[in-house]
């Protein structure tokens, strides 16, 4: 069996050794406290980041809608240009139209009065030929 001696020099190795682990878990609770005090930091940082970036969309698309909204404005303005030109080519190309049918008929009555000076010219030459 072991002596009182061995068993008190056995007790203080365990107690030596318990001592360490205590010690070594001591500085491993610290390194884990610091860890998590890290982890909270990032957390903190990414949580901001994330707010940052949800602001961001939000200014992105009020500019995105704003801008859509310019884009249609200036659409509907450049449309409603065209329609007020197409009406007034359509305005143009109506009295050009007139103006062509106005021409036709006076081709037409100067054809039929230069026929009429022929006939004339032809009923004068006979009537000049029996009276003469």
């Amino acid at each position: 069996m072991l002596e009182k001696r061995d068993v008190v020099l056995i007790k203080e190795v365990v107690e030596e050794v318990v001592g360490r682990l205590e010690v070594r878990m001591d500085r491993f609770e610290e390194r884990m406290d610091r860890v998590e005090k890290r982890i909270d930091k990032v957390e903190k940082r990414i949580n901001q980041q994330d707010d940052k970036i949800d602001k961001l969309n939000q200014k992105m698309e009020k500019r995105f809608t704003e801008t859509e909204n310019l884009i249609l404005q200036y659409v509907d303005d450049t449309r409603h240009i065209l329609e007020e030109k197409i009406d007034k080519v359509d305005a143009k190309v109506e009295e050009v139209k007139q103006y062509h049918k106005m021409n036709e008929q006076l081709y037409e009555n100067q054809t039929l009065c230069f026929q009429l000076i022929h006939d004339l010219r032809v009923d004068v030459d006979k009537l000049k030929e029996k009276t003469a």
